[in-house]
């Protein structure tokens, strides 16, 4: 994935609204569990013999 220009002039269009919705969705997951916080693993995405499809 790259940056284009018009990638880069909607992120500094929308920086405000991208940084109101970051702290909104950051504090709904604070407050979640430990054990309900959706998280990345770091074997998640990794292709071994015994999950391999």
């Amino acid at each position: 994935m790259k940056n284009t220009a018009a990638s880069l002039l909607w992120a500094q269009e929308n920086a405000l609204d991208i940084q109101q919705k970051r702290v909104e969705y950051y504090l709904k997951w604070q407050a979640k569990p430990e054990m309900e916080k959706p998280r990345l693993n770091p074997t998640d995405g990794v292709v071994t013999t015994l999950n391999a499809q």
